[in-house]
């Protein structure tokens, strides 16, 4: 048996706590929350920068202006790399093979999976 009460005036919400992303559904999935899957950029202090929303287009990364994510550098080539969403699956594919492209610290020279973190 349940009883319905209504919470006093003063009361706090009460917080939950999130589930780690990819525990239920497998690491190998991105699930996002409401916006959907996202590249955060992140600062030289840590901080979350800017944004980028993964959908059904690729993402082209690269120093020319004509890439949906703009990088500068001396190692940065024009067309550097691309990041893909297919079936909740996301993918780093270098483009060139002078390309210098890392996932969690390990260099990459084919198309690697991105897990949630």
């Amino acid at each position: 048996m349940f009883h319905v009460r209504r919470r006093p005036a003063d009361s706090q919400p009460r917080r939950r706590k999130k589930k780690p992303l990819g525990a239920a559904n497998g690491a190998n999935h991105i699930s996002g929350d409401r916006e959907g899957p996202v590249l955060v950029e992140v600062t030289h202090s840590g901080d979350g920068g800017r944004r980028i929303k993964l959908g059904s287009d690729p993402v082209e990364v690269g120093s020319a202006n004509t890439n949906c994510l703009q990088l500068f550098g001396p190692s940065i080539q024009p067309r550097h790399c691309l990041i893909s969403l297919l079936e909740g699956v996301c993918t780093v594919t270098p483009l060139h093979t002078d390309a210098l492209t890392f996932v969690n610290g390990h260099h990459i020279s084919q198309p690697t999976i991105l897990h949630v973190s």
